[in-house]
């Protein structure tokens, strides 16, 4: 079974959605799977009249 995931790495996974310059607000928390212990779930709030791609915005959260 792989590792839980840490609290670094929830709160990087959060830093990272909010560097998206249509984005409003994000946060990211460590949810249960049945694979593994936990995943990273992402929510996201984007600013009023913003559109984002889902390839493109994972694309930012990644670099």
């Amino acid at each position: 079974m792989l590792p839980q995931i840490t609290l670094p790495e929830v709160t990087a996974g959060g830093e990272a959605l909010l560097r998206h310059p249509a984005v409003l607000a994000a946060a990211a928390i460590g949810i249960p799977n049945a694979h593994c212990e936990q995943k990273i779930m992402a929510c996201v709030a984007l600013k009023p009249s913003e559109r984002c791609w889902l390839d493109e915005f994972c694309a930012s959260a990644t670099a």
